[in-house]
């Protein structure tokens, strides 16, 4: 429930399904961003957040980005505000939650790292399949397809490789054969 193995031409591959899956959602985050057509989810009743004051500078600050990533926010008495929609690839989280670790992502500034990049990346990783989470044949399948339709796979969002590959030569190897 953490790792798939797959039989491949020369051995084995064995992947992290999270990693690997936060790597197919990261580049499908960078294309709906790209197209400007980030998916949202409305939600039936909004989530309330209170915001400290440092929380609303981070909010105002950027709330275009926050925007452009389908959130949709409202002002909500004097110090809330009221989600009323979230992207649609992490519509099962928490959206307060979700408002409130983006805004912390924005304060955690790495000069290296543009906030849209991060940004990306946190979505990925939130829109990702959990560790330890079964999967069924179906979305196993789903998984691997997106995988192979993609560019790049080797590592996920964090830079955490998604599988290693074990030829038979290494399992021969391995078992003193």
């Amino acid at each position: 429930q953490r790792y798939l193995v797959e039989e491949v031409e020369d051995g084995l591959r064995i992947i992290d399904q999270h990693a690997l899956h936060e790597r197919v959602m990261l580049e499908e985050f960078r294309k709906q961003f790209a197209r400007a057509a980030v998916a949202k989810q409305k939600l039936l009743l909004p989530s309330v957040l209170t915001l400290t004051r440092d929380l609303r500078r981070r909010l105002d600050e950027h709330r275009e980005l926050l925007e452009s990533f389908g959130f949709e926010i409202e002002d909500f008495g004097p110090d809330g505000v009221a989600v009323r929609a979230v992207p649609a690839l992490v519509a099962e989280h928490d959206p307060a939650t979700l408002l409130a670790d983006f805004l912390d992502l924005a304060r955690e500034a790495d000069p290296g790292v543009p906030v849209l990049e991060r940004a990306l990346e946190f979505m990925a990783c939130r829109a990702a399949v959990k560790f330890g989470k079964k999967l069924s044949d179906e979305e196993i399948t789903r998984l691997l397809q997106d995988a192979a339709s993609i560019d790049f796979s080797a590592t996920c969002a964090h830079g955490r490789p998604t599988g290693i590959r074990l030829t038979l030569q290494d399992l021969e190897r391995f078992f003193h054969r």
